[in-house]
């Protein structure tokens, strides 16, 4: 099991409406509904949680499990998440620093190569030989993932 805890929180001075969590599978994984947050939804390879209002200066946690699918061949699991304001049709809402709503991190059971941080122009952290790792988004959101065990 990979647990993978997702920190949000608005860095701004204005209410966020309308805040929406993407997860994107990371691959060679599924998705574990018993274990993560109850409102996560699923279609494909792809998670959402609507997180709704997120007032100015607070936030939260979130809560994905993943579990590696036997067989897969993978050594390093890198999970991206990414986190917006959507408009009433559906449409991302552009956020004037949008560099700071996605995040990456990396789960490696056998170290971790140097190529780990091809997904997201953000640092990232790889955590060798761990299988739990905590996002903190800030200011609508900054993803860095840190390892936690």
């Amino acid at each position: 099991m990979l647990e993978w805890t997702i920190e949000y929180s608005n860095q701004g001075d204005q209410d966020a409406e309308n805040v929406r969590l993407v997860e994107n599978l990371p691959a060679g994984t599924q998705f574990s509904a018993e274990n993560s947050d109850a409102d996560f939804s699923c279609v494909g390879q792809t998670c959402t949680i609507e997180l709704g209002t997120v007032t100015a200066g607070r936030g939260g946690f979130v809560y994905f499990y993943t579990t590696p699918v036997e067989g897969a061949n993978v050594t390093v699991y890198e999970n991206c998440v990414s986190v917006n304001r959507y408009d009433a049709n559906g449409s991302v809402i552009e956020d004037p620093s949008p560099r700071d709503n996605t995040g990456c991190a990396h789960i490696g059971l056998e170290g971790c190569p140097e190529e780990c941080d091809a997904c997201c122009p953000q640092p990232t952290e790889c955590c060798p030989d761990s299988t739990e790792v905590l996002f903190n988004f800030g200011g609508i959101l900054e993803g860095i993932g840190e390892c936690q065990g």
